[in-house]
């Protein structure tokens, strides 16, 4: 207080405007009750941590999830981390730090640990931080950071991780190898179907990934190492490859594993390990590429069935052109049926019988009566099979129109096969008919005439006899059996003397390879109406390499695929000739042998203007 000159008490005051501060003072108490209210209902802990004191400077209320107040978490002060974080988590949660403090603005890192509540369970929870406050000198003061609890989540991992592990245990006892390998001490464990798939046996080598890499197949070996070794950085294994056992053979295996992480925190000594299982997987592979040649034989025989159609029509109507339609209709299921039992059989040697009788549906009720068959269950080859069925049909045909199944007469069929003493095994077959109207030999060589007769004697490698008598018509073939019942064995092809024509009117020869007799007698139809002299047709390899040297030719087509054998010897000889050739195939490019890979491809069914265009153009080539 202060007096005046009458000694009265005077109070001075000085009076300053607050304003601003108060309204600054209130707007941060709004701003802070504003922020703790966010923070109060984000999911989630959210906190604030002083790297320098090493304690929890904030945490929100959202802490009650592990039954303790944020006061006694902020309570506990440098002590929170070593007393709530699980110890195998805190080498893991000091690494994490120093990475958090070498982060720039606006980066964050993220953390994967385990809290203990006051239950004393732990429960797993992973954070995500960034720097919050820095010092005068720029470095990292307090970070915040807001975790979300994964318990279930990380349960979920572990529980999956162990069902695998326990079915990795279960294949112990079946056909299937497994191998466990401690990643930090190198140590491996393999059952004993690991050592039988390496054709060892327990004992005799130490397991473990030198060992199983040296029966790797040398092709296989580095692929599979850097499997390996990624396998380790991703944690997942699954690759195929080849081994070579003990014993020389070689066999493929499918190999997959994972990586199981020591987790769970019972046992710190141990290290991740790579679990998993080896599998032979030969027969699968074997019926994968028996798959793949199917598909290649499907496409090659559907092209050919088409060449196949193709000639038929084509042939159906050069000579029958007043009743194609009918005509063509019967032969195609005469082929339909002798097709339907070489699928029944997989394309291997079908009962003659049956064939026989597959072409004589029509005549069904007259079997065992008007028709009369005799002969052994013979089983022929697939190529014989069309042949004799094609045969059967146009006989039986002519038969029901024009001879003995026509009015009230028979027919006989008859075949069988017999080794004469010292003379190799042979194959007869008859067709005779009797007690129908009078026959006379038909004017005109018609399809029918040149299916029983050049087509058989071309597939069969046979003179086929055939007699127009006035008392019924007769057919006769006589050929070794084995073209008939087995595998065709090589023969001296029968020579044809250099064609007079060629020779008078200096047409050029074509040599005609085919094994497909009807595709191989159209094609050289084709050619002769182009003016080409054909030599052949012949269906193999010995038969087209004699004509080559007897006759000569100056071009040839040559189908690809000729039965057991390819066209490649013949390629090789007219290639050292200098002697162009086309080759047909139902085979795509890239699936035929190299040494047609440089020659014309027309495709089954052939075009007919195409085959003779790509010839000529071969021989303008080979002229110029």
């Amino acid at each position: 207080n202060l007096y005046d000159e009458d000694g009265r008490s005077v109070v001075q005051c000085n009076v300053r405007d607050i304003t601003e501060r108060r309204r600054a003072e209130t707007d941060s108490r709004e701003r802070q009750h504003f922020l703790e209210r966010i923070f109060e209902v984000l999911p989630g802990v959210l906190y604030i941590f002083d790297l320098n004191e090493k304690r929890t400077v904030f945490i929100n209320t959202t802490s009650l999830e592990l039954a303790y107040s944020a006061e006694e978490i902020v309570g506990m002060g440098a002590d929170v981390v070593r007393t709530l974080m699980h110890p195998d988590d805190l080498q893991r949660f000091q690494e994490h730090v120093a990475h958090i403090r070498a982060l720039n603005s606006g980066e964050t890192a993220s953390f994967e640990y385990r809290m203990r509540d006051k239950a004393d369970e732990w429960r797993w929870y992973m954070s995500t931080n960034s720097v919050f406050l820095r010092d005068e000198s720029g470095a990292a003061r307090q970070f915040i950071g807001v975790a979300s609890e994964i318990t279930d989540r990380k349960r979920a991992e572990f529980a999956l991780r162990e069902s695998e592990a326990r079915q990795h245990q279960v294949l112990q006892a079946s056909r299937i190898g497994t191998f466990d390998v401690d990643l930090r001490s190198g140590e491996a464990i393999w059952n004993p179907t690991e050592f039988e798939l390496l054709g060892l046996r327990p004992g005799e080598a130490a397991p473990g990934t030198a060992t199983f890499f040296r029966h790797v197949h040398p092709e296989d070996l580095g692929a599979l190492q850097a499997n390996w070794e990624a396998a380790v950085q991703d944690g997942r294994l699954n690759t195929e490859f080849r081994i070579i056992r003990a014993d020389g053979e070689i066999r493929w295996l499918v190999a997959r594993g994972d990586i199981l992480q020591n987790q769970t925190g019972d046992d710190p000594r141990r290290g991740p390990r790579y679990l998993g299982v080896n599998l032979d997987i030969t027969e699968r592979k074997d019926q994968e590429e028996h798959l793949r040649f199917l598909m290649k034989e499907v496409n090659h025989r559907s092209k050919n069935m088409l060449g196949l159609v193709q000639a038929v029509a084509r042939q159906t109507a050069k000579n029958s052109p007043d009743d194609f339609v009918t005509r063509f209709g019967e032969r195609i299921q005469a082929l339909a049926a002798a097709q339907d039992l070489l699928v029944k059989s997989a394309w291997k040697a079908v009962s003659l019988n049956a064939l026989i009788g597959s072409q004589l549906a029509h005549f069904q009720d007259l079997v065992g009566d008007r028709i009369q068959l005799h002969g052994p269950d013979i089983m022929v080859l697939p190529a014989a099979a069309q042949t004799i069925g094609m045969a059967v049909h146009e006989m039986a045909t002519n038969a029901g129109k024009y001879g003995a199944l026509s009015k009230m007469g028979r027919v006989e069929v008859t075949w069988n096969a017999f080794a004469p003493q010292g003379g190799e095994p042979q194959f007869e077959m008859s067709w005779t008919e009797s007690g129908g109207p009078p026959v006379t030999k038909p004017s005109r060589r018609g399809f029918g005439s040149t299916v029983i007769g050049a087509m058989v004697n071309m597939s069969l490698d046979c003179d086929a006899e055939i007699d127009y008598a006035p008392t019924g018509f007769r057919w006769r073939i006589a050929c070794l059996a084995d073209k008939i019942v087995e595998k065709a064995a090589a023969a001296t092809a029968r020579l044809e003397p250099r064609s007079s024509k060629a020779a008078a009117t200096g047409s050029v020869r074509v040599l005609v390879v085919e094994d497909e007799t009807l595709i191989a007698m159209d094609i050289a139809a084709i050619l002769s109406d182009a003016g080409f002299t054909v030599v052949g047709p012949v269906g193999s390899v010995a038969h087209a390499l004699a004509l080559i040297e007897h006759s000569g030719c100056e071009a040839a087509v040559l189908d690809i695929n000729l039965g057991n054998e390819t066209a490649e010897p013949i390629a090789r000889v007219l290639s050292a000739r200098a002697t162009p050739f086309v080759t047909i195939s139902g085979y795509a490019r890239e699936q035929q042998p190299a040494a047609f890979r440089n020659a014309p491809l027309v495709s089954k069914p052939v075009r007919p203007e195409r085959l003779v265009a790509e010839i000529r153009k071969c021989l303008n080539k080979s002229d110029r």
